[in-house]
């Protein structure tokens, strides 16, 4: 049982608790405790159990996602790479794709940034080949193709993936990043209000405010303080 809804935590607690007990070694478990406490912005407890996730299955691409995802949110661009790169050479999905990319964005990599950007442009044109519907694809065409340093080429996808009505929070907080990283601050604002509104983690929330390397122009806008400000209230 996989979920940030935090309405929804004692659940997933016990479930992972009573998973342990049947079969102690089930990585699995320790992979969504991982989740659970990333939700609720505790990542050193999310680092031990991702971390014992991975020792358990190596090869579980959740596990080395949400460790990955893990490093990521305090910082420590360089590890969560290591674990992203690892969990994207088992799974080329949409949101691990998200996760490298933006670990990459942290850390002084152009050549690497660009080989990831264009495999990703790859797997999720085919992706789009199959259903030209599919939102998360057409997002991130727009996310490789301003790695790529291809803005035109960026904004047309994004235009595009705006026009899909989603309540994927997370499809649309990473829209909004890549229109800062394109200077798009108008557009990237206008994107994250809806965003808060469909709800966040307060882990997500710290990183918004601090750690996200993608949002680095639109927290200098003082609208964005504004928009917190407002949550908050």
């Amino acid at each position: 049982h996989y979920s940030q809804n935090e309405d929804e935590a004692d659940t997933v607690l016990a479930n992972c608790e009573t998973a342990l007990r049947i079969n102690p070694g089930l990585a699995d478990a320790y992979a969504t405790l991982g989740l659970y406490y990333l939700a609720l912005a505790d990542p050193d407890a999310c680092i031990e159990n991702a971390s014992r996730a991975v020792e358990l299955n190596p090869s579980s691409a959740d596990a080395h996602s949400i460790l990955g995802v893990s490093y990521l949110r305090p910082g420590d661009y360089e590890t969560a790479y290591r674990h992203l790169k690892e969990a994207y050479a088992l799974d080329q999905g949409v949101w691990i794709s998200m996760m490298l990319l933006t670990s990459l964005n942290g850390v002084d990599r152009p050549d690497e940034r660009s080989h990831y950007a264009r495999r990703v442009l790859e797997d999720m044109r085919k992706r789009v080949q199959i259903n030209p519907h599919d939102i998360g694809a057409t997002f991130m065409i727009a996310s490789a193709y301003a790695d790529l340093g291809n803005a035109d080429q960026a904004r047309h996808w994004i235009a595009i993936s705006t026009a899909f009505a989603t309540d994927d929070a997370r499809l649309t907080y990473n829209i909004a990043c890549t229109q800062s990283r394109l200077g798009l601050i108008d557009a990237a604002i206008n994107m994250l209000a809806p965003t808060m509104k469909l709800g966040v983690s307060d882990s997500k929330l710290i990183y918004m405010k601090t750690g996200d390397p993608d949002l680095k122009l639109v927290r200098q806008d003082p609208r964005f303080a504004e928009m917190f400000a407002a949550a908050n209230r």
